[in-house]
């Protein structure tokens, strides 16, 4: 059960090498599916999956929105590739703070990112403030794909942790596959994709507060 360097492996228990040793078998902690679907934090984890599920739906709007502004596509596509390396950054960086510092501040922190990210796509039209708040509103993309996770393991524990993960992830794939067709109808209705963006937006002012609880 040890590694090199005397590391341990991810979710290790140490109660479990004992009781392995005396000849027996340990059950690893936490609670069961059917326990966690009867927590409200369950349905708080669901509800922070289904707000930030925006992040992921509105962001194929990021290019177009670019280029109704009077860019080329070749622009748009470069602030999309700073959301995209955002999003690669983010998740380092959050999984390593959250190893250092308190997650309260990791989840604060990173959601004041967003909004001021995805808030800064509207307001600004320069080439390079839009790639640079392009790459904001990626990292704080990280939250939903790091700090979730994280958050449903020290909650539920690790006994059926992919299972609980499993169905909070379903929710922001449901909540994702219908946010891009509303995004493009509300484009349709105002022929803008700032609405969308904006909602994108404050929608960490909800899913942070939830994600905190």
């Amino acid at each position: 059960l040890r590694t090199e360097g005397d590391e341990r492996p991810y979710g290790y228990i140490p109660e479990r090498e004992a009781t392995a040793a005396a000849g027996g078998e340990a059950e690893a902690a936490g609670m069961s599916a059917r326990q966690a679907r009867r927590t409200p934090s369950f349905y708080d984890f669901c509800a922070t999956m289904a707000l930030l599920a925006l992040t992921g739906g509105y962001m194929q709007q990021v290019s177009p929105h670019v280029v109704t502004l009077g860019h080329s596509v070749t622009t748009g596509a470069s602030v999309m590739s700073g959301v995209m390396l955002g999003i690669a950054g983010g998740k380092i960086v959050v999984g390593w703070l959250l190893d250092r510092v308190k997650a309260p501040i990791v989840i604060i922190g990173f959601g004041l990112i967003g909004i001021s990210g995805w808030l800064g796509l509207t307001q600004f039209t320069a080439a390079g403030a839009l790639i640079v708040c392009g790459f904001l509103a990626g990292s704080a993309h990280a939250i939903s794909q790091v700090g979730v996770p994280v958050g449903v393991r020290q909650t539920f524990g690790v006994r059926e942790y992919s299972r609980i993960l499993a169905v909070i992830t379903a929710c922001m794939s449901l909540m994702g596959a219908v946010m891009p067709t509303l995004g493009s109808a509300i484009y349709d209705l105002t022929g803008r994709y700032v609405t969308p963006l904006t909602i994108t937006a404050f929608s960490y002012t909800l899913a942070v507060p939830c994600l905190l609880l």
